[in-house]
């Protein structure tokens, strides 16, 4: 019961991020946005660290990981918000610096930032960030691969119906063919090798 709980909960947060990421560039600037978030969740992480009285990890081969995951996630991260202005919704210590120094580099200002912006950059940074990778990497270790790879699958069909029916967005002919492939894939692989079954 358990895993489907986190399951439900990975599925609903990354079903949302891409448009939180959207709305949480309006009135400011994409730089402005994944800087805040990543700032925001890695005090976060710190805080349940200290909560946890849990020792970052500095071995040598900890740092190394550190630097990898870290610079992945500043180059995707980044990719994406920047993306998120023209496209529609559908381990912080190394990356976070990155986007701070990306966001001076570029000379903007702290903007004044919409509500809805503003509360998009809190749930990114507390549930997109933090929570969602929490409970994804929970379901790495304890849930059976079928179910781990699924999740992005589900994700970014829902990610785009959100988008269509909460910011407007139009749907195109493509998109909805892939949605529709999407759920022919899953159907058959959910239920093609019982149909089969039964038919022998």
């Amino acid at each position: 019961m358990q895993i489907i709980l986190v399951f439900l909960s990975v599925v609903a947060i990354w079903s949302t991020t891409p448009l939180a990421i959207v709305w949480s560039a309006l009135g400011s600037s994409f730089n402005f946005s994944v800087a805040s978030r990543m700032l925001i969740g890695l005090i976060i992480c710190l805080l349940l660290l200290r909560i946890k009285k849990q020792k970052l990890t500095l071995t040598r081969l900890a740092i190394r990981h550190y630097l990898h995951t870290g610079a992945g996630i500043f180059i995707t991260m980044s990719l994406v918000y920047y993306a998120s202005q023209s496209i529609s919704s559908g381990a912080l210590i190394i990356s976070t610096p990155l986007f701070i120094l990306s966001w001076l580099l570029t000379g903007d200002d702290i903007p004044e930032i919409t509500s809805r912006a503003g509360f998009s950059i809190i749930y990114l940074a507390l549930f997109g960030s933090v929570i969602g990778f929490m409970s994804y990497y929970y379901l790495i270790r304890h849930a059976c691969i079928q179910m781990v790879v699924i999740v992005p699958l589900i994700t970014s069909i829902f990610a785009l119906l959100l988008g269509s029916t909460l910011n407007h967005e139009t749907l195109t002919n493509v998109q909805l063919s892939g949605i529709i492939l999407v759920l022919i894939g899953l159907g058959v692989y959910e239920y093609g090798g019982k149909v089969l079954w039964i038919k022998k």
